[in-house]
């Protein structure tokens, strides 16, 4: 289940950012921390802290809850 929501997470940023047209490095810049960070985020190589997660939400324009409660077109 844990793994499930880290994936549903990071698909869902991915998908959200690229709808947007946002790059990694400008969501990186826009919530200060590495373009790397948010390729492993992305990945699902890492879990983000929940004040990262609510950064992204804010700069996404998305609640917290869609991002891990479904799947985004």
């Amino acid at each position: 289940m844990e793994q499930e929501i880290r994936k549903r997470l990071a698909l869902n940023i991915k998908v959200a950012r690229i709808v947007r047209k946002i790059t990694q490095k400008q969501l990186a810049q826009q919530i200060a921390i590495s373009s790397e960070h948010i390729t492993r985020i992305e990945a699902c190589r890492t879990t983000p802290s929940i004040y990262v997660v609510w950064k992204i939400a804010k700069v996404l324009d998305i609640g917290i809850d869609d991002l891990l409660t479904k799947l985004l077109k």
